[in-house]
């Protein structure tokens, strides 16, 4: 069964999203923000850092030098804090993104670590062959590195955006609330995709040496998402960010509709692709959900932009041909190709592409551990596109 969430575009494909009467865990865990007093969040989150600022600084934020990274370090700086930007280097750094991660090192302390370039690319080719995401090294280390400056530096508290599982609805019930990263937060829901650096070592045949900078270190780190205690809206954090330096595209970035979001890794054009083959989800549909949840898009909107956005062949990104992207991990266009064919999920993809997939609506969870979820009186809990009664103003409204 394929099908949407009735409120904003998530479908059910999308990994560890879950429904419950039709709505989905995105959708539901924003709906309970209303219940909180950001002003005593506020209040918690100035205490903790009083309790365990480092040495030398007061927290660490985790940077990519994007719109949030740059928000946080402001938002640090509004507070009185004494921040210290660390940086684990993009896949593919792009001449904007050097842009706005020099512009960091403006408003605070900034430390950029580079990995071994080779070893990095042997595990970029491979995890895009093995598990179809060539960000992988980047999504491990920006958890590793900030953690290992952490202890290193003896500054233990490390920030980071958002909550995945509340602001994507990206795992089980209870997940949403979480505060804190630890190393088996990372393991679970860091988008590893099951591949471990233990298996890395013998099949790349790369010097283990060169892997110590992926590994989560021991010692103290309290690893915090922000979003946990400010109320994180991404649209906001870009105005803010402007204001402080940081500079956008000028026009929508490829496979999206907004000019300020990822604009520093010429990889993300293919990650975001291979996502669509996968779960017939893409960049425009993550956005415009998140703006659908803050009334700035309707859902006929944010559905229209889907369509005429989502899973378009990434030709370029940031303007860079997809050829020479590729070429920085040693991989042809006809390899590209058929690496797409082996994960491209054909009735998600041809279902999703469709008008009526916006108009799909199932009541039941995909969670098996929540079992039935309740269904709308009058609802089957079959998914239906019937036309009578899935009309524009229930639907696309």
């Amino acid at each position: 069964m394929l099908f949407r969430c009735s409120r904003c575009l998530y479908p059910n494909t999308k990994p560890d999203l879950w429904f419950d009467g039709g709505i989905c865990s995105a959708c539901l865990a924003f709906d309970k923000r209303k219940e909180i007093d950001w002003s005593k969040r506020q209040d918690d989150f100035l205490e903790f850092v009083r309790e365990h600022r480092g040495e030398s600084h007061d927290v660490i934020v985790a940077c990519s030098g994007g719109k949030d990274s740059t928000w946080q370090v402001v938002k640090c700086l509004e507070l009185g804090l004494r921040p210290l930007a660390v940086c684990a280097t993009t896949d593919h750094l792009s001449s904007l993104g050097r842009r706005n991660l020099d512009n960091i090192a403006t408003l605070c302390d900034l430390i950029e670590v580079t990995p071994h370039k080779g070893t990095r690319k042997k595990i970029a080719k491979f995890a895009l062959k093995e598990v179809g995401d060539i960000s992988w090294p980047e999504h491990h280390l920006i958890w590793s590195v900030p953690a290992r400056e952490a202890v290193a530096r003896k500054i233990p508290i490390v920030l980071y955006g958002e909550c995945p599982q509340n602001e994507y609805g990206a795992g089980p019930a209870g997940s949403e609330i979480n505060a804190r990263l630890t190393k088996d937060w990372m393991d679970e829901f860091g988008g590893l995709l099951g591949l471990r650096l233990s298996d890395l070592s013998d099949v790349l045949g790369v010097d283990g040496r060169h892997l110590d900078v992926y590994r989560y270190p021991d010692g103290e780190v309290s690893a915090l998402f922000m979003g946990s205690y400010f109320d994180w809206d991404g649209k906001k954090n870009a105005t803010v960010a402007r204001q402080h330096g940081f500079t956008t595209l000028g026009h929508a970035l490829e496979g999206s509709f907004v000019e300020y979001e990822n604009l520093d890794n010429l990889q993300t054009g293919i990650h975001d692709y291979l996502r669509w083959l996968k779960f017939g989800y893409g960049r425009t549909c993550d956005i415009a959900s998140s703006w659908i949840r803050r009334g700035y898009l309707t859902r006929r909107e944010g559905a229209a932009l889907c369509l005429e956005r989502d899973g378009k062949w990434p030709a370029t990104c940031l303007g860079v041909p997809l050829d020479q992207i590729l070429a920085n991990i040693d991989v042809g266009i006809s390899e590209f190709e058929q690496i797409c064919a082996q994960y491209t999920n054909r009735a998600a993809v041809e279902w999703a592409s469709k008008p009526a997939s916006f108009q799909s609506y199932c009541g039941t969870t995909t969670d098996a551990s929540k079992g039935e979820a309740s269904i709308p009186a009058g609802v089957s809990a079959q998914c239906s596109t019937d036309s009578a009664y899935w009309n524009d103003a229930t639907l696309m409204n």
